[in-house]
């Protein structure tokens, strides 16, 4: 799992940017891994507990993102390539860090041990 720590905001789609504005960083990521590439269709109220934006996100955040899109239909972006380029991050922090070999590296993250070989090359931290 990737720490949202090492989520840069600027690596993010702008629409999720200004999701995360409004919801906060953690709640925009969320809510693009469950909706993301996809039109959401913002209730007019908040309803605890019987709407999926709830459930989701939290009451706090559900209100804040129907307060700020009340009756709007959004398109939430992916962040494929965020999550990407923060879990590159991720790996190369981890090998710095010693004490992690390629091998364990790919198995933690689900990856082949070539593909973590790249990351390690090719990222800059």
């Amino acid at each position: 799992m990737i720490d949202n720590t090492n989520i840069a905001v600027c690596d993010l789609p702008r629409g999720l940017q200004e999701l995360a504005e409004v919801i906060g960083l953690s709640n925009a990521i969320t809510l693009s891994m469950s909706y993301g590439g996809t039109n959401l269709q913002i209730p007019t109220r908040f309803r605890s507990a019987t709407h999926p934006i709830t459930n989701l996100l939290g009451d706090e955040a559900a209100k804040q993102l129907i307060h700020h899109y009340k009756r709007e239909i959004i398109y939430i972006p992916k962040a494929s390539s965020a999550l990407r380029s923060a879990r590159n991050r991720q790996i190369c922090k981890e090998c710095d860090a010693g004490g992690q070999t390629v091998v364990s590296l790919a198995r933690k993250h689900c990856l082949s041990e070539r593909q973590v070989q790249t990351i390690l090359k090719n990222t800059i931290i």
